[in-house]
């Protein structure tokens, strides 16, 4: 496996954290669990597929676009944390080193 493609498997393995972590008010989860007796599946019975390579337009900029450009996007008005913004639209600060 290439550098490259180690960093980029990387870097979605933490995007996928950190929209995970992100605590938006706005986004709640809207699920409602199959009636009994039902046909879907269950969460764990559904198959789960990975992609051979990652692509960053294809599997990381949809995660970022849903569920984290609303806080830490372009628009310096809603970016959070006030007191020091993340910026996660630029790769020189989504790569910033930063304080915990």
């Amino acid at each position: 496996m290439s550098l490259k493609r180690i960093a980029i498997s990387s870097a979605a393995a933490s995007l996928i954290l950190l929209a995970g972590a992100c605590k938006r008010a706005s986004v709640q989860a809207n699920v409602t669990p199959p009636a009994a007796g039902s046909s879907s599946a269950s969460p764990e019975n559904v198959p789960i597929t990975l992609p051979e390579e990652v692509s960053f337009n294809e599997h990381i900029q949809p995660i970022l676009s849903e569920y984290c450009y609303h806080c830490h996007g372009p628009d310096s008005g809603t970016r959070k944390p006030k007191d020091a913004p993340l910026r996660l639209d630029r790769p020189e600060e989504a790569f910033k080193l930063r304080e915990n």
